[in-house]
């Protein structure tokens, strides 16, 4: 009997141990750096790698929704998609949807036009998986839509994508038309690193008109309190009274809990409901820090001082009065060759620290060129784009960096080398680059919406995004927090009307599209 148990306890023991060591040596030969050993086979990060892997047994419920999104792709009818039309410098095509009445007949223009960028680590993904989302776009907006490949990682490299998307909006002004699309009111729909690319193109823009023609780019203080006004206004009289860029809840279902928000429409959606609960209670604990407008507030933010610390400080009539031993001169001398010690001692460990990641760095360097210039070859690009929404997009590449570290999926995924390594993390962060661009920078309106289930890209991505746009002088920008909604549903939903969060984002997108295109 014991032996048999003790068999059972080093088999079990065996388990833990050789399984999740062996799932995470197979992923690094499969997709990650294996040069630092000591590091990619660390407990924490072994777990944690098996963990996020097991996670992705999660995908096989979309099994159904897969076989649907290909069968719609191969049997669309022609008024509907028009497939593989050329495009750009890197030869990549794109496909067009036209929104169809009851009836499925096409419904004429000039209609706004969406460029859906999906998402994948910028490694993955196909136009053809997103027939069905595009369709639901066009439908539930009468908007042309768009939906372009991009030269995904190793093909391309970030700014071979972000020049894709410059190519697409470029393609659609010289040939919309022809699809009754208007080139002048086009919106950039992104998910994940789709969402990504959307704002690296505009700013990419931006930061070109900036040197050539920057009368054109930053908005004179006149112009900044009228987008200002237009935003409060638009606050008071429409779906945004309960927040612009705020953190506002919404809810599927459990209509008790809801209320409609006072004095809005949904513009046929029907849907728009605002949950009082914890969104609630922190704002109104952060109300002080609100600076002349309701429009913007981080909720629970510790740099706006809405982090409260239970622990008071002592007051000077609290503090006791101590007695000081009186140290000699031998003692202290003595204490501070040993401080010395110590120093030299710690010096000494830490450049054999270094020494190690100089061997073994954390991300191996890669050897490129310079990252190009994006070029645009129409002159309107940028004011065509009057808006960009985020679904869930990554804002901040250093900060997803340490948060796939903290997953422990940093070497398996492919968005470190498809940023050239860490020493471009800031050159391809929009987060970074708003934050150093002109105050009143003229940009399009811009729609944050993001899951607050989303593990794969926490929802502290948009939400610091949404604060460097607003701090810039950025008023038109909007922030939606989805309850109980992942990285996935906010994609994925929106592709059938019967599921959990379609008509929520669906309706977040609509109602977005209408004010600004």
């Amino acid at each position: 009997m014991i032996r048999k148990t003790a068999k059972v306890l080093v088999l079990l023991a065996t388990t833990a141990v050789a399984v999740p060591y062996g799932v995470a040596l197979l992923s690094h030969m499969m997709w990650g750096w294996p040069r630092n050993y000591r590091r990619a086979l660390s407990p924490r990060k072994v777990y944690m790698l098996n963990y996020s892997l097991l996670l992705q047994v999660k995908k096989v419920k979309y099994t159904l929704l897969k076989l649907k999104w290909m069968y719609f792709y191969k049997n669309a009818k022609a008024n509907r998609l028009i497939k593989d039309l050329k495009f750009g410098s890197n030869n990549n095509r794109l496909d067009m949807y036209m929104p169809l009445d009851p009836a499925g007949l096409t419904i004429p223009g000039p209609r706004p036009v969406i460029v859906f960028l999906f998402g994948g680590s910028w490694s993955s993904g196909d136009k053809d998986m997103y027939g069905m989302l595009c369709s639901e776009l066009a439908d539930n907006t009468q908007a042309v839509v768009c939906c372009p490949n991009y030269s995904l990682y190793p093909k391309g490299l970030v700014d071979d994508m972000v020049q894709d998307v410059v190519d697409c909006v470029d393609w659609l002004r010289e040939h919309v038309h022809k699809y009754d699309g208007d080139k002048d009111r086009i919106a950039l729909v992104g998910h994940s690193a789709g969402g990504h690319l959307a704002m690296m193109a505009v700013l990419e823009l931006v930061q070109k008109g900036l040197i050539h023609n920057p009368d054109s780019i930053i908005m004179s203080s006149a112009e900044a309190a009228l987008v200002t006004s237009q935003s409060e206004l638009r606050q008071a009289s429409s779906f945004t009274q309960s927040f612009l860029f705020e953190d506002g809840h919404f809810a599927p279902s459990s209509r008790s809990s809801c209320i409609p928000i006072e004095g809005t429409s949904s513009a046929g959606s029907g849907s728009f409901y605002m949950v009082q609960d914890r969104a609630r209670q922190l704002s109104a604990s952060s109300a002080d820090d609100k600076q002349g407008s309701d429009t913007f507030v981080v909720v629970g933010d510790e740099s706006n001082g809405s982090y409260i610390s239970d622990r008071e400080a002592p007051s000077i009539g609290s503090i006791e009065e101590v007695d000081v031993p009186v140290v000699d001169q031998e003692e202290k001398e003595e204490v501070e060759r040993e401080e010395e010690e110590v120093e030299v001692k710690e010096e000494e460990e830490h450049e054999v620290v270094e020494e190690e990641e100089k061997k073994e760095p954390l991300i191996p360097e890669v050897n490129i060129e310079m990252t190009k210039e994006i070029q645009s070859h129409s002159a309107g690009s940028l004011s065509s784009i009057k808006l960009v929404i985020g679904l869930a997009g990554v804002y901040d590449i250093s900060d997803h960096y340490d948060h796939e570290a903290w997953r422990g999926i940093e070497d398996v995924s492919k968005m470190a080398r498809a940023m050239f390594g860490p020493q471009h993390f800031q050159r391809f962060s929009p987060t970074f680059i708003v934050r150093h661009l002109p105050k009143n920078t003229r940009l399009p309106a811009i729609q944050l919406i993001h899951g607050d289930v989303d593990i794969v890209v926490p929802n502290s991505s948009s939400m610091i995004f949404g604060k460097a746009l607003w701090e810039n002088g950025c008023r038109n920008v909007r922030y939606s927090v989805i309850p109980q909604c992942d990285h996935y549903q906010i994609c994925l939903d929106l592709m059938d009307p019967a599921s959990d969060w379609h008509s929520i984002v669906m309706g977040e997108i609509m109602q977005a599209v209408k004010y600004h295109l």
